[in-house]
Parts: structure tokens; C-alpha cells; sequence
């Protein structure tokens, strides 16, 4: 993989989720009631205010950028608006997603600590959802 790709990927990609469709007012997106569910409800791009042509700038430039890549999935306002896969793979084939899934964790939290969800990186998780822990869990 280019050293150099990831950033630019993650880039364009916050960008795409960010800027809305030309001559629409942005607003908030919020997940629907029925998310999450055992499948994805999807829209089109333009519904959840994402530009198709900046996906399908994105989309060329994957294969250049990130060989790597297995799959690219935009989800917005809890609707799969965008989903590709690439280098034969294929949706039902499960992806080795690495390490991938630290970074999506410590972005959540991050975005827990800022919206105050969480109070600090000391509480357990006994703490959080008391719950949802069984009885004389340790």
C-alpha cells in the first residue's frame, strides 16, 4: 500500500460525509428508529445529503490509491447509502478487518468523551451499563 494513501483516503471520505449535496441545506442526521438492525435499510446518496460524484471520485480512486482495500461502505443517518467491493471481494466473504477496528473504537470514544456520554477513560464498563453485566461478573 502507499504510505501516503491512507491519509488522503481518509480525507476525501470526511469530506464526503461532510459536505452536502450542492444547493441543500446540511442538516443532522440521526439514526432511525429501526437501526440497528440484522441488515442495512439503504437510500440513495443524495437522500442522506452525500454527493454521488464525490463516492464516485472516491470509487476511482481506490484501486490507485489503496490496492489493499477489500470493501467501502458509507452508512448516513443509519441508511447504506454507498457500498463497493473490491480485488475480488466478495459480500458474503468475510474481511480480515486487521486492526481496523481499534481505530473505529478509539474514534467512538472519543466522540463519547466530547459529547459527554463518557466522564472520563477511567470508568469500567460495569460503570457505563451496569445492566447489561451479569451477576458476580469480576
Amino acid at each position: 500500500m502507499l504510505a501516503n494513501s491512507r491519509p488522503v483516503l481518509a480525507g476525501l471520505l470526511a469530506l464526503i460525509l461532510l459536505v452536502p449535496v450542492a444547493g441543500s441545506a446540511a442538516q443532522p442526521v440521526s439514526a432511525p428508529e429501526t437501526w440497528p438492525t440484522d441488515g442495512w435499510r439503504t437510500a440513495k446518496p443524495e437522500e442522506q445529503g452525500i454527493d454521488p460524484a464525490a463516492l464516485a471520485a472516491v470509487d476511482a480512486r481506490v484501486p490507485l490509491e489503496t490496492p489493499d482495500l477489500s470493501a467501502l461502505l458509507v452508512v448516513r443517518g443509519g441508511e447504506l447509502v454507498y457500498e463497493r467491493y473490491y480485488g475480488g471481494q466478495e459480500p458474503e466473504e468475510p474481511i480480515n478487518t486487521r486492526s481496523v477496528t481499534k481505530s473505529v473504537t478509539a474514534t467512538l470514544v472519543g466522540i463519547a468523551l466530547a459529547e459527554g456520554a463518557l466522564e472520563s477513560l477511567d470508568q469500567t464498563v460495569g460503570e457505563l451499563i451496569p445492566e447489561r453485566i451479569p451477576d458476580g461478573a469480576d
